[in-house]
């Protein structure tokens, strides 16, 4: 199909193109997520993984159930139950901040575990990343939640954005994408996320002609984060700061 024959298409018909594209796109992050956390998931059930601590499970199970809610809250709207999704996502509002109470708890737990096991300037690097998730993801969902009734376009695309947002940590379980070694660099799993949010800002360019205000937000708040962490990866003045904050080399 060519952009003028998307551009042209009647109102409704693109809302149910609209319907489609984004629950193909929560289906495309819950695979991204499963395929970095299966292997380990699957190791800790066999045994071959040592079992982490139950703050590690917890958090586990909220991202989980964020995942899936954020795929049926997707599925309602493409199958017509706006109704449903209205009401279930009164869950958003629970579950969002079980999930940054328990991320910063692991964060906490994981960093000393770290240390204590030598690995104290790899620790120090992927607390970079993981303070921006703790400030990041409230910010996008919050917006959402705050615009679900008035403004539902960027209502879903900032819950986009919030999914995005800690992905990061299941693109680099992927040590079998060239050159994605999070132990040397972030530079790989930055380009993933990105790559992740590429097909919906392509989808919009093509589909309104222009990307959507939201994920140029979204970008803004990204980019440089993901630029820093490139700095201040395995860097003796990040990890000076990280001690710091953390209070332990």
């Amino acid at each position: 199909m060519s952009v003028e024959a998307a551009v042209d298409l009647p109102r409704t018909d693109s809302a149910a193109a609209d319907r489609r594209f984004y629950f193909f796109l929560t289906i495309l992050i819950a695979l991204v997520a499963i395929t970095g956390f299966a292997p380990s998931s699957s190791g800790i059930l066999a045994g071959t993984i040592p079992t982490p601590p139950l703050i590690v499970h917890l958090h586990a199970a909220a991202m989980a159930s964020w995942v899936l809610l954020l795929v049926v809250q997707a599925g309602l709207v493409t199958a017509g139950r706006r109704d449903l999704h209205m009401r279930l996502g009164l869950a958003s509002v629970g579950l969002a901040p079980v999930i940054l109470v328990l991320f910063t708890a692991v964060t906490i737990v994981r960093y000393y575990d770290g240390v204590e096991a030598g690995a104290g300037e790899f620790m120090a690097s992927l607390l970079f990343v993981q303070l921006r998730i703790i400030v990041m993801f409230p910010v996008f969902v919050i917006w959402a939640l705050a615009v679900r009734a008035r403004d539902p376009e960027t209502h879903k695309r900032m819950m986009i954005l919030a999914a995005i947002v800690p992905i990061g940590a299941a693109f680099g379980r992927m040590g079998w994408i060239p050159g994605n070694n999070v132990q040397a660099t972030y530079d790989v799993t930055s380009i993933l996320e990105l790559a992740l949010l590429a097909p919906a800002l392509l989808y919009d360019k093509l589909r309104y002609g222009r990307v959507h205000r939201a994920y140029w937000i979204g970008l803004a708040l990204t980019v440089p984060w993901l630029i820093a962490a490139h700095f201040a990866w395995n860097s003796p003045g990040w990890r000076s700061v990280a001690v710091a904050l953390m209070g332990a080399p």
